[in-house]
């Protein structure tokens, strides 16, 4: 299956699994913090509760650009990151 890309602002945005995405916070230091069914709250050390970023994990599934897009920018929020580390992490 051709992985789908979405290019805004100059950056390519791939497609991915979310045990991609779920790697790739682990990398940039979070953590898990419960998984619900099949739903992973992923927490940064320090940060309150109420910022826990939900991953959806449905088996065989692939998150679209947009939604690769949307989860760095949650991350960008609480961290700072810059959209190049994101995708070095998600790699």
């Amino acid at each position: 299956m051709k992985k789908r890309r979405e290019r805004r602002q100059g950056i390519d945005w791939p497609s991915a699994k979310p045990q991609d995405l779920i790697r790739a916070r682990e990398r940039l230091g979070y953590r898990p913090h419960r998984v619900v069914g099949s739903h992973y709250y992923m927490l940064y050390p320090g940060t309150p509760v109420e910022k826990a970023i939900q991953i959806a994990h449905h088996s065989g599934s692939e998150l679209s650009p947009h939604i690769v897009k949307l989860t760095w920018k949650c991350v960008h929020e609480q961290l700072g990151t810059s959209a190049e580390e994101y995708l070095n992490a998600l790699r």
